[in-house]
């Protein structure tokens, strides 16, 4: 068993671990597949979520900011993760040369330090936009003082990530004068320290970032959607949470790859790929809820096949017959509705006490008629009481009355155009015309 007081360097081939089997996190392969499958998902999620709040919500704010520096901080570290496969990340530390393990060292560099940015950058875009939904009220307190615990937490970490040592190169350079603290420190016990009070950190706010938005689960004005939203997105936080305590145990487990010897590239990749798994599915949980509701949207527009218009239009009959003798085919209006207004319906009934009909109830309804058709500057403009006007703002009215009128192009203000002395005189002729063809028929009716 290895000795706590010992140094990094003294622990190197301080425990013959060949003979473990190759797990299956460290083949290139996998690491490969799963940094690279994450982060197209991650870039997809992130770009859904910019372009909404861009162009469709028109509000950006400092939630999209942090967000995009996840994005970017992740990309980087996905990509040193990938390359140090070349370098023997997956195999025995013992078993690469010199050159193969500075160059290792430095990648693992860049990515340890991007990881610290990015754990503290998705929770501050989180924080930003729970401000979003809290204006006011004690859990917008809770969420600024997470959120400056946040951040002081992630500048500490990323600083001594940034500069484990003094000079920095000797972080990759065991054996390069200088002095290593924190990540870089070349005593096993404060190096581990330093790799597990990060993570423990990191996971209990996670936890916390996670319930804040509870209460609004059980408030009462929530609606039924939101609650499943909120479902949704507790689900993904809680494997989140998951992937974070998991990287927790495999940290403590080896004691950050210095137990039961210092072997960084062998018992570090799954400790790499939990953190990896850990900022991408923290990307796309903060990213789903701002454009998921827009693309569903879409969706059920694109896959509308047919879009049925139904209109319900009151019109006036046509007659065939030239009745005001001016030639032509009589294809305009006689001012009778296909359709009864109130007015006419009551003075109906009124005339015929109560439902008995007869000649003198249909003289009254006719005589009422008339006078509607004849009153105030005619039924064409809306002159006149009643509800009338109201069916007269149809298009294919203002087109028996006036032809020449541009129809479809303006909307119809029937009311408020001024009644021409020509059409007034043609109707009323028009109107005393169809009267003296109609009183034969219903004096023989009597």
């Amino acid at each position: 068993m290895a000795d706590d007081t010992k140094s990094i360097i003294g622990l190197i081939g301080f425990y013959d671990n060949l003979h473990e089997t190759q797990p299956v996190s460290n083949y290139p392969e996998t690491i490969i597949a799963l940094a690279v499958s994450f982060l197209a998902v991650t870039w997809a999620c992130v770009i859904f979520r910019i372009y909404t709040r861009f162009f469709i919500m028109y509000s950006p704010g400092w939630d999209d900011v942090f967000v995009v520096l996840v994005l970017l901080s992740g990309t980087v570290g996905s990509i040193c993760e990938c390359i140090a496969t070349r370098y023997g990340m997956g195999q025995h530390f013992i078993l690469i040369s010199a050159q193969d393990r500075i160059m290792y060292l430095k990648f693992f560099y860049v990515a340890n330090v991007t990881y610290c940015c990015s754990t503290a950058f998705v929770k501050l875009s989180l924080l930003f936009q729970y401000l979003r939904i809290f204006k006011t009220g004690r859990m917008r307190v809770v969420c600024i003082v997470v959120m400056i615990t946040t951040a002081l937490w992630g500048l500490a970490y990323s600083f001594m990530a940034i500069v484990p040592c003094f000079p920095i190169q000797k972080y990759w350079t065991l054996t390069l004068p200088g002095t290593c603290y924190a990540f870089g420190s070349l005593v096993a016990p404060a190096f581990y320290a330093t790799y597990a009070s990060s993570a423990a950190i990191n996971m209990t706010l996670d936890i916390i970032v996670l319930c804040i938005p509870i209460p609004i689960y059980f408030a009462e004005n929530t609606p039924f959607k939101s609650k499943i939203g909120l479902i949704g997105l507790f689900a993904m936080g809680v494997l989140i949470n998951f992937i974070s305590i998991w990287r927790v145990k495999t940290i403590v487990e080896h004691r950050a790859a210095t137990f039961p010897t210092f072997d960084p590239t062998w018992y570090g990749p799954i400790s790499i790929e939990l953190a990896t798994l850990e900022v991408n599915f923290a990307s796309i949980c903060a990213s789903i809820p701002v454009f998921w509701p827009v693309l569903t949207a879409r969706l059920d527009k694109v896959f509308v096949t047919r879009e049925i218009k139904v209109e319900r239009i009151h019109r006036f009959e046509t007659v065939d017959e030239d009745l005001d003798g001016l030639g032509g085919d009589g294809k305009y209006g006689d001012g009778v509705e296909l359709q009864q207004s109130h007015r006419t319906r009551s003075n109906t009934s009124t005339g015929g006490g109560g439902g008995g009909g007869g000649p003198h109830s249909r003289a009254t309804s006719e005589s009422s008629l008339n006078r509607s058709r004849s009153g105030g500057g005619g039924p064409y403009y809306g002159g006149g009481s009643g509800n009338s006007n109201m069916h007269y703002r149809d298009e294919y009215v203002a087109a028996q009355v006036d032809p020449l009128s541009s129809v479809g192009k303006v909307e119809l203000e029937i009311s408020a155009q001024p009644v021409s002395r020509k059409v007034s005189r043609e109707m009323s002729r028009k109107n005393s015309r169809a009267q003296m063809l109609k009183k034969p028929s219903r004096h023989q009716d009597g």
